[in-house]
């Protein structure tokens, strides 16, 4: 099919109107008349202009549309005046007419202090090759508009192509200032280890998070801080690694913190549980041979005394891994070498004591080796 007969079937007739006043922005092109109130086109080269497309859109049923000029088009659709605000932000969905590349093709986002004069869009907040643009679906593209805080202004969508491929233009915003955007917040875990992450849309002066947590039973602990990424409109990806917990139900929450001080809580929507074991247990260090350091594992499905401690081939005690009380929980310790001369060593774990109704008794003895 005809690239402007498909066009021509998806658009509508483009009716103009002009406005003065600033105001603010949230268009999804769902009216029937195009362009909606307060917007207008400019039409520079002649041929076809931005319309409304009714059969795609990024969300409901409404799109801006602007295809190709086979001699070349430069065609503009320009908002309302909108006041901006420190820490507002540009946000438009976009998606290119032809999954096929058809260049030259560009986007460019323009802005005016002063009037809808094509000469006064001198500032380029950004040009895109509208070949990139996904399809099928539409992409997310955001601008901070920080730098024009406390001014009125005209933003406008420069298209210009040569045959090119023509775009879909949806849900054109203008959003304030939000210190953290969160996009997600989750948990996962590991043994006794829990993992948090969370995923911001955009950050605006942000110094980092507090990590806390709660088991329920008491109030909030806070556990550490991650450092944020300051003002951005990028995605930005945080992990924290909560270790060695002992079994039980966790809460968590982040506290987003500004560089002023001003702060704001995120709660993760779930509980967390660290199971605890059904049996006493002891695993093999790893590695094995090693120096100067190896890691032992070892389980307790009870509160109680544990004792894992070190000896020689001749049987002398050479070191204390564990020596005190401890809740049910898997649990992993870092056993440190350094002042042992190489050869094989046996470690052993004492565990339970029926007269002190803890649990049953336990004992196990394993085998390591030091290689320096």
């Amino acid at each position: 099919m005809n690239k402007k007969l498909l066009f021509f079937i998806l658009s509508f007739v483009v009716i103009s109107f002009i406005t003065s006043f600033a105001q603010t922005l949230n268009e999804g092109f769902e009216n029937p008349t195009f362009p909606p109130a307060g917007w207008h086109t400019k039409n520079i080269l002649g041929g076809v202009a931005w319309m409304k497309a009714s059969t795609i859109a990024h969300t409901g049923t409404g799109s801006a549309i602007i295809a190709w000029e086979t001699l070349g088009g430069e065609d503009w659709l320009v908002t309302p005046q909108l006041n901006i605000s420190i820490g507002d932000s540009l946000k438009f969905w976009v998606r290119k007419f032809w999954a096929a590349i058809y260049e030259p093709d560009t986007l460019q986002i323009r802005i005016s202090t002063t009037d809808t004069s094509v000469a006064s869009f001198s500032a380029v907040l950004a040009t895109y090759n509208v070949n990139t643009f996904p399809n099928p679906g539409f992409g997310e593209y955001k601008i901070n508009l920080s730098t024009f805080s406390g001014q009125n202004v005209y933003i406008a969508f420069r298209h210009y192509d040569v045959n090119g491929n023509g775009m879909y233009l949806d849900d054109v915003a203008v959003f304030g200032s939000v210190p953290v955007e969160l996009a997600s917040f989750a948990a996962s875990v590991s043994g006794n280890d829990v993992t948090l992450s969370w995923v911001t849309a955009t950050e605006l002066n942000n110094s980092g998070f507090h990590v806390e947590r709660s088991t329920g039973e008491d109030s909030w602990n806070n556990i550490g801080f991650v450092e944020g990424h300051g003002t951005t409109t990028e995605t930005q990806s945080y992990i924290f690694v909560d270790k060695a917990l002992a079994s039980g139900i966790y809460n968590y929450r982040i506290m987003q913190v500004d560089f002023d001080g001003s702060f704001k809580y995120y709660k993760l929507n779930q509980e967390v549980e660290i199971a605890a074991p059904i049996s006493y247990a002891l695993s093999q260090n790893y590695p094995n041979p090693f120096n100067p350091t190896t890691k032992i594992k070892y389980s307790v499905p009870v509160d109680g005394f544990v004792n894992i401690a070190v000896f020689n081939i001749l049987g002398e005690k050479v070191a204390n891994i564990v020596n005190t009380t401890q809740k049910s929980g898997n649990y992993e310790f870092t056993f440190d070498a350094t002042n042992l001369a190489s050869g094989m060593y046996i470690y052993r774990m004492e565990a339970g004591d029926p007269s002190t109704g803890s649990g049953q008794s336990f004992v196990s003895i394993k085998k390591m080796t030091i290689l320096k």
